[in-house]
């Protein structure tokens, strides 16, 4: 029975799409649209033809200081004028109004600039989205701030949408714009029903979803990939293997799409090739410094910020890090990062392709993050991808990936630390290849016994070597007796989270610089060292 009932469903609806295709055929859509955008075009000259064309065009000084000596002629030349909130009375003479004010992205513009712009202006058009995010103000200045006469003029709560909408409720005019053109349909679908009750209509063709799906997620392997620091130069939370997992994707992700570092397709709106965001600044930092470093492939149209930076711009690929893992302080986090505004506009910025970077546990106390993933599993289930991309410092988590549990048994070293015991581990298996077999490590060589002198050496310097510091372990060649290469294994908590120690691991870096001396330095939040331990020997060799 339920079989007969849809398909026959099935033929009642394609008769219905039959008849609406030969409607459109003899209306012939595309005909009239054309005709439309020509005839708009034809009033919109006339007008301009008429308001200018006995006009003597006019210069304007650029200086600041004389604008507003000259603004009725700059207006009556240039009827729409762009400008800041904040700059709107210091660009137009004292005693102008504008006929209308737009204030664009009003979520984001807090009460204090816009009324510095609502000065200037008899009628005003406040375009925003209470569901995308708000306006980021220092809390402390309530404190600096007379009471507000009523709560929608709470300047640190409200931006100026939020607060008109709560001074005039119903009575106030409202629009809301239903065709959405950035997104492929399958991308804001999921915003479309999770925050909009189905209210939007895509209307973007000529999307390639015959070349890629539009969405994808990738799980980090599992342990506590991210880090907090709070005592080191760069302060913030940072996940170093959803780095990894992007860096891994992008070569042939960008292929697949068709992008190359040749390309540079600017778009429409200051729009971008690729884009990668995520909720904190340092994770955006170095999520940049990535790119900056111009992996194959990388187009040059591309950009790396937080979420709240990335809000009114968008991207051909988006991929969103999420910096989650699954330890007690990212529980304590994924309040922030699970915001609905936040993932409404992570997901609403991809134009053609969305991609969720996240940790192998799916956030399964989350609300929106966890429906997002479960959304793009039932569009195609293929599309929730284990990574590859392990550590062998992921050993140091109760729980790690499949991969290492071989190697985990056959861990040796006489270190205290695990970490060094793993790595000593894995550089006598990289030793046994045979392009290597001609050298040998040493585990903690002290610094002085790697120099030939200290002449090249400040008081500093000198004085360190003579202290009891080492490298953790040091290549030689078994022939020559030569040294090859040292590497330092660094944990985050001892070594980014404690200057002290960035100081002395700085000095060591310095002495071994001045000797020209190779260093390779493997973070225990890093990722791949086989395959950058082999890059580096074959560099030195």
């Amino acid at each position: 029975m339920e079989r007969a009932f849809y398909a026959q469903r099935i033929k009642e609806l394609q008769a219905v799409e039959a008849g609406l295709e030969r409607d459109l055929k003899t209306k012939d859509d595309d005909v009239v649209r054309r005709q439309y955008r020509e005839s708009s075009r034809r009033v919109l000259d006339q007008a301009i033809r008429q308001r200018y064309e006995r006009r003597k065009s006019a210069w304007f000084d650029a200086d600041k200081r004389r604008v507003r000596c000259y603004t009725r002629d700059l207006l009556a030349e240039y009827p729409v004028v762009l400008t800041t909130c904040h700059l709107i009375r210091q660009n137009l003479g004292e005693g102008t109004l504008l006929d209308w004010l737009i204030i664009d992205e009003a979520t984001q513009t807090g009460l204090l600039e816009a009324g510095l712009a609502m000065s200037r202006a008899r009628r005003v058009v406040i375009v925003g989205d209470l569901r995308q995010l708000g306006h980021i103000m220092d809390v402390s200045i309530r404190d600096r701030l007379p009471s507000p006469p009523v709560p929608a003029y709470e300047v640190v709560e409200h931006s100026v949408l939020s607060s008109v909408k709560m001074l005039y409720g119903q009575s106030l005019a409202q629009t809301m714009l239903r065709e959405h053109y950035r997104c492929a349909p399958a991308i804001i679908e999921f915003c479309n029903q999770m925050f909009y009750d189905g209210e939007l209509i895509p209307v973007r063709h000529g999307l390639a979803e015959d070349t890629f799906p539009p969405l994808l997620v990738r799980k980090t392997v599992p342990g506590h990939h991210a880090r907090r620091i709070t005592r080191g130069k760069q302060r913030g939370t940072y996940n170093q293997r959803e780095i990894d997992e992007v860096e891994d994707l992008l070569a042939g992700m960008l292929a697949e799409a068709g992008i190359d570092g040749d390309v540079n397709r600017r778009g429409q709106g200051g729009d971008y090739e690729l884009g990668v965001t995520t909720p904190y600044r340092l994770q955006a930092d170095r999520l940049g410094a990535v790119l900056s470093s111009a992996p194959e492939g990388v187009p040059e149209r591309w950009l790396a910020e937080t979420v709240h930076k990335f809000q009114g711009r968008g991207a051909r690929i988006m991929v969103f890090s999420t910096v989650l893992d699954d330890s007690w302080r990212s529980r304590l986090q994924l309040r922030f990062v699970d915001d609905p505004r936040i993932i409404n506009v992570a997901v609403s910025r991809a134009k053609e392709r969305f991609v969720l970077v996240t940790h192998h546990a799916e956030a399964p106390t989350s609300t929106v993050i966890k429906a997002l993933i479960d959304y793009i599993r039932y569009q195609d289930p293929d599309q929730i991808k284990n990574s590859d991309v392990t550590s062998v410092f992921d050993l140091l988590y109760a729980e790690y990936s499949e991969r290492l549990k071989r190697f985990a048994g056959r861990i040796y070293g006489h270190s205290r630390y695990l970490s060094e015991n793993a790595l000593e581990t894995l550089l006598r298996d990289i030793l046994t290849e045979p392009r290597y077999k001609h050298l040998a490590v040493v585990p903690q060589v002290r610094l002085r016994d790697l120099l030939p002198d200290t002449y090249r050496l400040d008081d500093r310097q000198n004085h360190f070597v003579r202290s009891v510091s080492a490298v953790d372990f040091a290549i030689y060649d078994k022939v020559s007796r030569k040294l090859l290469l040292t590497i330092e294994v660094n944990g985050t908590a001892y070594h980014e989270n404690n200057p002290e120690q960035e100081m002395r691991d700085e000095i060591k870096y310095a002495i071994l610089t001045a000797y020209s001396i190779p260093l390779l330095v493997l973070p225990t939040n890093g990722s791949r060292e086989w395959k950058r331990i082999c890059e580096k020997l074959d560099e030195v060799i």
